[in-house]
């Protein structure tokens, strides 16, 4: 399996992944991959639901290609600050910014009022 990390890294498929919900409202759902050139048309198909345990149809829901646009989890906007770039830690430095100029950091401030530069000179922490 090894061997084959670099092909399957360099995947460059242009397919969208679509999500096909259960007509019967029973919340199971398909992903599948249509071409780019289909993706005007919304696909329908007749599958086996499980939970209702008949066949059904399942219909596309929205155009596709479409997702969901959350808010990113902690875990994984932590996750990108460590491995992204730069503009990933844009909402960070925002957040830590803002929690400055509300005073979360004015204890600290007075705990250690002075930084040591590299000459062993004292510097005012605020300049």
């Amino acid at each position: 399996m090894f061997f084959l990390t670099n092909v399957l890294l360099k995947c460059n498929s242009k397919r969208l992944v679509v999500r096909l919900d259960s007509s019967v409202s029973s919340g199971y759902y398909y992903l599948t991959r249509i071409s780019p050139l289909k993706a005007k048309h919304r696909m329908a198909l007749r599958k086996h639901d499980p939970r209702v345990n008949k066949h059904v149809v399942f219909y596309q829901i929205g155009p596709a290609g479409s997702t969901q646009t959350k808010p990113p989890t902690l875990h994984s906007a932590k996750y990108a600050r460590f491995v992204g770039k730069n503009k990933n830690m844009r909402p960070l430095l925002a957040r830590v910014e803002r929690a400055y100029e509300y005073g979360k950091f004015h204890a600290f401030d007075r705990a250690y009022p002075r930084l040591v530069s590299n000459r062993a000179r004292t510097l005012p922490r605020m300049q």
